[in-house]
């Protein structure tokens, strides 16, 4: 055999060997879902980088960004991130309150409320969520599922709270407590109990003491501890 033609096909074998043991984007995916499991964000970011290199398009890339930035406190990155995502998709629920919870760590409350208001409007339209991202498998996703209403409602309560825009904070934390007891509603709301706590503080505000510790009791009863030191401060007897 011609000994160019046998380092010709070496060669051809190497790069076969290699175009098969590169990963596709699914696999970098999959080790991400891993990485955020484990609570890895600064690896998660890397590899959601190198699907970046081939894939600049799905917002599921941008918002799993997004959210390894919000979990390490660097909000204006997860901002960036949540913005492109919807850029790319404005009508992505999932980006347009993970948006809303960055604004609000950083103090910026009225435009976290502009996003949460959004993403209500838009999720009592939409329940099926993000369909563009439908080429990626999710195998530990839950925390990139839509959120529930009720979510976004909680949390647009907070921020009215945290403007001292009393009466719509306890419209917002109202509705959630009274959509709760609903059965369909109830097994899948989880943030019943902060919704106390978060009424019972809005009742201190306003100067409705009796409410106020009556939210308490049921919060610290479900596991809030803070509710404790609050019924410690304001209410005579637990």
């Amino acid at each position: 055999m011609n000994t160019n033609r046998f380092y010709y096909l070496i060669f051809l074998l190497i790069i076969q060997i290699a175009a098969c043991s590169e990963k596709t984007n699914q696999d970098l995916f999959s080790d991400f879902e891993v990485s955020f499991q484990k609570e890895q964000y600064e690896d998660g970011i890397n590899i959601l980088n190198s699907i970046l290199d081939t894939d600049s398009t799905t917002t599921l890339i941008y918002h799993a960004r997004g959210l390894c930035f919000q979990k390490l406190s660097k909000y204006n990155e997860a901002i960036a991130d949540f913005s492109k995502a919807i850029t790319l998709d404005t009508e992505n629920i999932y980006a347009l309150t993970q948006r809303g919870c960055s604004y609000a760590m950083l103090g910026d409350y009225k435009s976290a409320l502009d996003d949460y208001k959004k993403a209500i409007i838009l999720r009592g339209f939409n329940a099926s969520g993000d369909h563009a991202n439908k080429k990626y498998k999710l195998s530990k996703s839950e925390y990139l599922k839509i959120p529930l209403l009720f979510d976004i409602v909680y949390l647009r309560g907070r921020a009215y709270y945290e403007t001292y825009d009393l009466i719509r904070a306890l419209d917002d934390f109202n509705l959630c407590i009274e959509s709760a007891s609903e059965a369909s509603v109830n097994s899948k709301f989880s943030k019943l109990p902060e919704c106390y706590y978060w009424r019972g503080l809005t009742y201190v505000r306003i100067g409705e003491m009796n409410r106020a510790c009556e939210d308490f009791y049921v919060a610290a009863d479900s596991g809030i501890n803070q509710a404790f030191e609050d019924i410690n401060k304001h209410c005579k007897v637990y």
